[in-house]
């Protein structure tokens, strides 16, 4: 796993939001979570709607 802002391998674990895992980058501070997902309405649904 590599931080998303700078490149980093050195990442420890930051605690739980919900179900998913934090983790922050040692290196930078940066917290992120390892598999995020966008929450909203799939692209088949957002052309419908218009």
């Amino acid at each position: 796993m590599k931080c998303p802002k700078c490149g980093s391998t050195h990442i420890r674990k930051n605690g739980k939001r919900g179900d998913k895992q934090n983790h922050i980058c040692a290196d930078c501070g940066r917290q992120f979570i390892d598999n995020y997902s966008v929450l909203g309405y799939s692209q088949d649904v957002q052309k419908n709607m218009t």
